[in-house]
């Protein structure tokens, strides 16, 4: 199985001019790129924190499906940032723990985009918060940005201290990939090993 990795780097005058005339570089600006309200530095470490948590998640998906008692327990979804002028500012803080909404437990940071993605857009949601010793019942209208064409709350999340049990440990030689992407191709190589089913057929 291959990987495609994506790197994203402030770009020097020649990297400028590099990215107008090769297809495989691009120019974009930093508030497509950065969430409002993330520093640089903290968004350069963010993928490695999001890439822990969806290695040891697609592991449990992998084995599950092949057939290995697993069980996970998620805290809920920390905010890591809040996007300025987007529907949860003012009401959301870096820092919160989401562990409901509507009712329904938020286990993982998945979950909570699951959820908001069956909400309709400008409909308020009831989100239950953990802001530090106070548990919180916070209001959010998601909007739908054009660009994902689906509701969003406008803040940057990432897993709340999941508990994952696992039969046994997996362990990836992962270099230098981060993000959430690498998920997906933590599950496939996990199922393959593991049931030697050869999913990409060669």
């Amino acid at each position: 199985l291959l990987l495609t990795p994506v790197t994203a780097r402030f770009p020097t005058a020649l990297h400028a001019i590099r990215a107008e005339f090769e297809p495989h570089h691009d120019l974009l600006w930093q508030a497509s790129v950065i969430p409002p309200g993330m520093h640089p530095a903290e968004h350069g470490q963010w993928p490695r924190h999001v890439l822990r948590d969806s290695v040891q998640l697609a592991s449990a998906v992998a084995l599950d499906h092949a057939g290995y008692p697993v069980r996970v327990d998620g805290g809920g979804a920390v905010v890591v940032a809040v996007e300025t002028g987007g529907p949860a500012e003012g009401r959301l803080l870096p820092g919160d723990t989401i562990t409901a909404l509507g009712g329904n437990t938020v286990a993982t940071a998945a979950d909570l985009v699951a959820q908001i993605s069956r909400v309709p857009p400008g409909f308020p949601v009831v989100l239950r918060v953990q802001r530090g010793d106070q548990s919180l019942d916070v209001t959010v209208r998601p909007d739908r940005p054009g660009a994902l064409g689906r509701p969003m709350l406008g803040v940057a999340i990432q897993d709340a201290a999941p508990l994952i049990r696992l039969p046994f440990a997996v362990r990836l030689a992962l270099s230098d990939v981060g993000g959430p992407s690498a998920g997906l191709m933590t599950a496939l190589s996990v199922y393959a090993v593991t049931t030697g089913d050869d999913l990409t057929k060669g």
